[in-house]
């Protein structure tokens, strides 16, 4: 995974005009707040938001038609502070759509949708009560949660109120999420996790100095942080991988653009300017994801009229 490219391999596929093979902007509508958060399952992709009402919103695109269905609102009376995070997952013949958020009460919430069009099961709700001082304080209320699908059970960070990124998942029966790991520093923003395979985490976040910084964890060990080259960034990071060996790094520029770097075993292309919606600005972080047996890649955010926006990649 740390190996160097060969040069002319790296310098041939950076060379490339990336840019050339974005669509344009499409618009999809709706009036959100914060930062969006996409998934995909089987090919067919899922897009949340929180709304102006302080609920979770979705559309979800079925790959076989390529058509987006509605905006539809996640049921119950629960409202959030924070944006929601994501993940698809495959459990037999159903596709799990999970959605994590925030309360204004600090406490994580989850529920997920497994059979049928807005199915969800009622909100669960996971208190920090076993968090030891130092770490989390009790009650403190987290960041926006960033969700990996971590095989047996998401893996979720999350920013404390001391500002540092810690880690928790469902290890056991009774003792789901509650068990909270340090992963950062004091950062600015909240963190952005992926899978290359079932052996590597890769971690993105906002450092102190406004630039993007990386670490990993292969074979259960977690390297150091190291700053990737991003130039001054306005928000949250998302990172996806396409394959082992292959990442894709997305922020919001300074100036309010969507930025793109591209990550291959261990070389980091320059940053490339995806503009925004009209060229008007995005108002949000980035929320990506792949799809289509994950060669491809939507990048969405929120676009100065307050609806998502979002374009997408193909090789």
């Amino acid at each position: 995974m740390n190996k160097i490219f060969l040069f002319l391999i790296s310098f041939a596929f950076f060379s490339t005009p990336t840019f050339a093979a974005w669509t344009i902007w499409v618009p999809l509508g709706g009036d959100i707040v914060g930062d969006p958060a996409a998934c995909t399952a089987r090919g067919d992709t899922y897009v949340a938001a929180k709304g102006t009402d302080n609920a979770i919103w979705y559309r979800k695109r079925t790959l076989s038609t390529g058509i987006w269905d509605a905006w539809k609102r996640i049921p119950g009376t629960q409202q959030f502070s924070g944006s929601p995070s994501v993940a698809c997952r495959i459990y037999l013949t159903l596709n799990l759509f999970e959605v994590w958020a925030v309360g204004f009460d600090g406490q994580l919430y989850q529920t997920y949708q497994a059979s049928a069009p807005n199915s969800f099961t009622p909100w669960a709700k996971y208190p920090l009560n076993g968090i030891t001082s130092g770490r989390l304080a009790t009650g403190s209320g987290l960041s926006t949660p960033s969700l990996v699908d971590g095989r047996s059970s998401p893996q979720v960070f999350a920013r404390g109120s001391n500002n540092s990124i810690y880690q928790t998942s469902c290890v056991a029966s009774g003792n789901c999420y509650n068990n909270w790991v340090l992963r950062s520093p004091i950062v600015m923003s909240d963190a952005a996790a992926t899978y290359q395979s079932a052996g590597r985490l890769d971690l993105a976040v906002l450092a102190i100095n406004g630039t993007v910084m990386h670490r990993f964890m292969e074979g259960g060990i977690w390297q150091p942080y190291y700053y990737v080259g991003s130039g001054p960034a306005a928000s949250a990071p998302d990172i996806v991988s396409r394959y082992q060996g292959s990442l894709d790094l997305f922020y919001r520029s300074t100036s309010n653009a969507l930025m793109h770097k591209r990550w291959i075993n261990g070389v980091w292309g320059n940053a490339v300017n995806l503009s925004s919606p009209n060229n008007a600005g995005i108002t949000s972080g980035p929320g990506a994801v792949t799809y289509a047996s994950k060669a491809r890649i939507f990048a969405f955010a929120r676009g100065s009229d307050g609806a998502l926006w979002y374009r997408a990649w193909a090789p």
